[in-house]
């Protein structure tokens, strides 16, 4: 493996016979990947290939074909990701139409001119080509696919109807649902699922973060680490065997933790918290809500409201709050703390160890 990178100026970069990862930088440079199968490398911002002064790759095979060959692309915002939108509906000549404005999507388009293809991206999101803009060229006719991207940070976006949307296995993805109900299955590799407004359904297969957005939501973790959101709405958020995050969000939710360690966050309404196996961090939020422990020792906080909190099984730390709690102990030595200060006499002690 060779990393090749150019400078400002205009560079003829050549990779060898294995794989090579190619970055032009600034100027018009030519990318020649050789054989192997190469990345070629770029930034989506005005120090990289941009409209003014393409760069041109010679040899680009394509992704799913024998020696075939990705591109990464980052967007100027790392936390904008890429989406293939699909090829232009006419010239790529500054100002043409380059998808929607201010969408927080970096969106690229193609077309062939000759005996080229210009790929080209919205760098700043303002629905547009400026000479700024990301662009570059490549020998011969393509038509790009997800996997074209490599490991890039790519958006799989819906529409405002019921979609069913999908991650690809070994890359970072994207899935944006939009409006409707929507169902978002992740990929294997590190993926953030946006749910968006309606009763959706996301689930992870490897590692993720997901939002549910507006309306109520399922989130079901996968293997590994995953930071689960329900947003807005009466949510339904599920850990695994791993380490998980969960946040209700606004609406009465229901968490799950799952086996293993974890960190859960009902947020305003009437929650319903389970830790789980595993000693859990559990936090009622605002609203009357009720939490559990499980096995292990467990650390609870009931947060603002009227709240029962149910260590289970293994040494508890269970903290009272404002409101009136009944709190209990379970099994085991536990460790009750309670903020008196200007409080009536109003909570109830459940089965305390002493």
């Amino acid at each position: 493996m060779s990393v090749i990178e150019g400078t400002n100026s205009s560079d003829w970069l050549v990779g060898g016979s294995d794989w090579d990862e190619i970055a032009g930088r600034g100027g018009a440079d030519i990318l020649e990947g050789g054989g192997g199968e190469n990345e070629f490398r770029f930034y989506v911002d005005e120090l990289d290939s941009t409209l003014a002064a393409p760069d041109l790759i010679i040899d680009f095979a394509g992704a799913g074909r024998e020696g075939g060959d990705t591109l990464r692309i980052w967007p100027l915002d790392l936390e904008r990701p890429i989406t293939l939108a699909g090829p232009a509906s006419g010239p790529l000549v500054v100002g043409a139409p380059l998808g929607e404005r201010g969408n927080g999507l970096t969106d690229l388009f193609w077309a062939t001119q000759g005996d080229e293809t210009l790929l080209v991206g919205d760098s700043d999101d303002n629905g547009r080509l400026d000479s700024n803009d990301f662009a570059v060229r490549l020998a011969g006719d393509h038509q790009f696919i997800r996997e074209d991207l490599g490991d890039t940070r790519a958006a799989i976006v819906g529409t405002n109807g019921d979609d069913v949307l999908r991650g690809l296995d070994r890359l970072a993805d994207v899935l944006i649902g939009y409006d409707g109900n929507d169902q978002l299955l992740s990929g294997d590799g590190w993926d953030f699922l946006y749910g968006g407004s309606g009763n959706d359904v996301l689930q992870s297969v490897g590692f993720a973060t997901m939002y549910g957005g507006d309306g109520n939501d399922t989130l079901t973790s996968g293997y590994g680490y995953d930071e689960l959101h329900g947003e807005a709405g009466n949510d339904r958020l599920t850990g695994n065997g791993d380490f998980d995050q969960l946040f209700g969000g606004d609406g009465n939710d229901h968490l799950d933790g799952g086996d293993d360690f974890d960190r859960l966050y009902g947020g305003s309404g009437r929650d319903t918290l389970i830790g789980g196996e595993g000693e859990d961090e559990l936090n009622g939020g605002d609203g009357d809500d009720k939490l559990f422990g499980g096995d292990d020792g467990d650390q609870m906080v009931a947060g603002a409201g009227n709240d029962l909190l149910d260590g289970g099984v293994g040494p508890d730390s269970l903290f009272g709050g404002p409101g009136k709690d009944t709190l209990t102990g379970g099994a085991d030595v536990d460790y009750f703390i309670f903020d008196l200060s200007g409080a009536e006499p109003d909570s109830t002690f459940a089965r305390p160890d002493w």
